[in-house]
């Protein structure tokens, strides 16, 4: 999933991409305008991240700068949100608790992708 960033009005776009590492752990690689930088984003507290959803950019004026986020799907099936305010990156979930997510049918190499993931994750929790 990749996005590109403006800091400000007149600044150049960067490119962002976010991946899920073996550890269903959020990362983004990020050119600074001289190197690519990784940092860590992790996951929601106490969750792993088994997929993703997708990543858009936003501004709230014209003068703003624009801003990553990314939407992700928890192991509790749940969706989480990680956005870049300027200064900090933040994750929460991303709708009411009282909903429940269901999944969009997906291609056959979605499918088993998502299966290995499942299984991953119990064999991490039978450990």
């Amino acid at each position: 999933m990749a996005v590109t960033v403006r800091d400000g009005p007149n600044e150049q776009q960067r490119p962002y991409a976010f991946v899920i590492t073996d550890d269903f752990r959020l990362w983004v690689n990020w050119w600074d305008g001289s190197k690519w930088n990784w940092s860590a984003q992790g996951a929601p507290s106490g969750r792993l991240i088994p997929d993703s959803v997708g990543v858009v950019t936003m501004k709230d004026d014209p003068n703003a700068f624009t801003r990553p986020y990314v939407f992700v799907i928890g192991d509790d099936s749940k969706l989480y949100l990680n956005w870049w305010d300027g200064k900090a990156w933040h994750c929460r979930p991303g709708h009411p608790a009282r909903t429940r997510h269901r999944t969009p049918r997906r291609s056959p190499h979605h499918a088993k992708r998502s299966q290995r993931h499942a299984a991953a994750l119990r064999l991490r929790h039978h450990r």
